[in-house]
Formats: C-alpha cells, sequence, structure tokens
C-alpha cells in the first residue's frame, strides 16, 4: 500500500513538472505568435500611415488655406493625369519662342495656370 502512495505521489509531481514546462512552452509560443502580429501590425500602421493619411491630411489643409489642386489617389496619385499632358504637350509642334515650359513641365504649367 505504502508503494502505491509513493507511485501516486511521483507520478503526480512528474505531473505537475510536465504542467509547468507546458505552460513555459506555451507562454514562449505566445511570444513567437504574438511579437510578429504586433510587429506586422505596426508596419501596416506606419504604411497606411504615410501612404493614406498623411496625403489626405495635407490635402485637407492646403483646401483649408484655399489650394485646390487635383484629389489625391491611393498608389498612383495624379500619374494619369501627368502622362496625359506630357503626351499632348509633346504630340504639338513647338514654337520658336524661348517660353519652353508648356512643353517640357506640361503637367506642372498646367497645375500651376490652373489652380
Amino acid at each position: 500500500m505504502l508503494d502505491c502512495t509513493l507511485q501516486q505521489f511521483t507520478s503526480s509531481a512528474r505531473l505537475v513538472e510536465n504542467r509547468a514546462f507546458l505552460i513555459l512552452i506555451a507562454q514562449r509560443m505566445a511570444l513567437l505568435v504574438v511579437l510578429p502580429g504586433l510587429l506586422l501590425a505596426w508596419a501596416v500602421w506606419k504604411v497606411l500611415y504615410a501612404v493614406w493619411w498623411k496625403p489626405l491630411r495635407i490635402q485637407r489643409w492646403l483646401r483649408k488655406q484655399g489650394i485646390h489642386g487635383p484629389s489625391y489617389q491611393l498608389f498612383f496619385g495624379n500619374t494619369r493625369e501627368t502622362m496625359s499632358g506630357f503626351y499632348e504637350a509633346w504630340s504639338k509642334p513647338m514654337s520658336l519662342s524661348h517660353d519652353i515650359a508648356p512643353r517640357v513641365l506640361a503637367y506642372f504649367y498646367h497645375v500651376a495656370k490652373e489652380y
């Protein structure tokens, strides 16, 4: 009978030791999952702030001051407008004057004239 209780005691001690070991492993695994998740969330936040929030805030700030320009578009911006103005300027023959800004800087010339 004494052997039976001693065996139960040692097996329960091993069980407690195994549980402590499993808890330690679970904590470390949680760190391995949570830490990269937090780093990924931080990186996504930084990208969204730089690509979306900051340009819209600047656009709102400029419009409050009365400076209206083309609206902000995510990732591409106003590339389409820039390229269409560039192709339009280069498709026309150049005059013989020294005023080359409309041809070389077509989009900026258009924006400065319009806004």
